[in-house]
């Protein structure tokens, strides 16, 4: 089998990991294959070309399309069609069997119709991550049913018309393409979550925790509360920094990690707040020996989204077997899976009072328990190699002509 994979996400090794080379990895150990994978860069002094085994990585540059503003990624988002067609008019698409593709960016439906034009018997396969322009909507970055909103959503129709399957996060996800989409061909919809390889859980003696800690100058006699990630509008900061600058919680430490458009806001309005630490983006490693020594992990989702988002984030705390606390808008269903598998708490955004509750509620829980629970789930249901037979087995539905094509 021979498979096409983009991407928005900068790598250039299948090696690292993250919610897609997992995932490919997985699926090259299932299925004998050949991997093009083609991942746009925003630095122009990277390599153009990589290449390992039967994997070829394609780093086209596209300008700052991540973390910025709306604005700010509008003139990349059109040039980065045009790089991504350069790509692909340099290989015979004709020898692949299978393209892979994820939103972020929506603006896809030109080049899946391409893909699909030059081989008529490839599978178009969809990651949704994104479902966009409604959440720039929800976030008052563009006007319902203005010219912007017109033209985008008809690329989004146009992007689920030419993929064969689409494959969403969660149960939420599925119904909410299906009713916000009228006719679209419900059987090539399913879920297909964010998903990493289980890894071996370490476990950890009093001095290295305490050394860890120390690294991080976090308290050793306090509940630790993690956050990482994007800062940025999405999740919806004003909140975050309203809760970390009025609550007088004595026994909890706030550490929040990350970088985006908001972190300089963040960084300024709690600096002075004594349990808070503010810490800009540090490697994946590091952020795994963070979780680990931390106690819960936390998700901010803004409250004016109407679709479901499923942070990635999760998979982190569930790895390190952490409960997690939510606290989003109403219309995810990631409340649902934190609270029917009992793996944290939800609270929605924009409420203090009850976001001051569950923190404390946490403080004086069994969050062992919980975080058993929580990896338990993980293994479950966010098993890379689980995930990639479910992939690949309903690609061959597809090519067997028992799928909706």
């Amino acid at each position: 089998m021979r498979i096409i994979f983009l991407s928005l996400l900068d790598f250039d090794s299948i090696s690292q990991s993250n919610i897609y080379t997992d995932l490919l990895r997985e699926i090259l150990s299932i299925q004998e294959s050949e991997l093009l994978i083609i991942s746009p860069t925003e630095n122009k002094n990277k390599r153009y070309l990589y290449k390992e085994d039967d994997v070829t990585i394609i780093k086209p540059y596209v300008g700052t399309m991540t973390k910025v503003s709306l604005i700010k990624r509008a003139i990349p988002s059109f040039l980065f069609k045009s790089r991504i067609k350069k790509v692909l008019k340099s290989v015979n698409l004709k020898d692949f069997d299978l393209f892979i593709y994820c939103t972020p960016p929506t603006f896809l439906s030109s080049i899946v119709k391409y893909v699909k034009q030059k081989n008529h018997g490839i599978v178009n396969y969809l990651l949704l991550k994104d479902i966009f322009p409604q959440n720039a909507v929800d976030l008052g970055f563009i006007k319902k049913n203005g010219l912007l909103y017109k033209y985008f959503r008809r690329q989004e129709k146009e992007l689920y018309k030419f993929s064969n399957l689409i494959g969403c996060m969660s149960d939420g996800n599925v119904k909410y393409v299906i009713n916000n989409n009228r006719g679209i061909d419900q059987t090539k919809i399913h879920i297909l979550p964010n998903c990493e390889k289980i890894l071996d859980q370490q476990a950890l003696d009093d001095a290295i925790i305490r050394k860890i800690k120390q690294k991080y100058s976090l308290p050793l006699d306090k509940t630790i509360f993690v956050y990482g990630g994007n800062l940025g509008k999405p999740q919806g900061l004003e909140f975050l920094v309203e809760f970390l600058t009025r609550q007088d919680l004595h026994n909890v430490f706030f550490i929040i990690v990350g970088s985006g458009a908001s972190y300089n806001y963040l960084e300024k309005n709690v600096c002075d707040v004594p349990n808070v630490c503010v810490l800009p983006y540090i490697p994946k490693q590091d952020f795994t020996e963070l979780v680990s020594v931390s106690d819960v992990g936390m998700v901010f989702l803004d409250a004016r989204f109407t679709i479901p988002n499923i942070p990635s984030r999760i998979l982190a705390y569930m790895q390190q077997a952490k409960p997690i606390l939510a606290v989003t808008d109403s219309n995810t269903d990631l409340k649902e899976i934190i609270v029917d598998n009992r793996i944290g708490l939800w609270t929605k955004h924009g409420d203090y009072e009850k976001l001051v509750y569950a923190v404390e509620k946490l403080t004086n829980s069994d969050l062992k328990k919980m975080g058993n629970n929580s990896r338990d789930l993980l293994i479950r249901e966010y098993d890379a190699r689980k995930n990639a037979i479910k992939l690949i087995d309903i690609y061959k539905d597809v090519k067997s002509g028992r799928f909706s094509k």
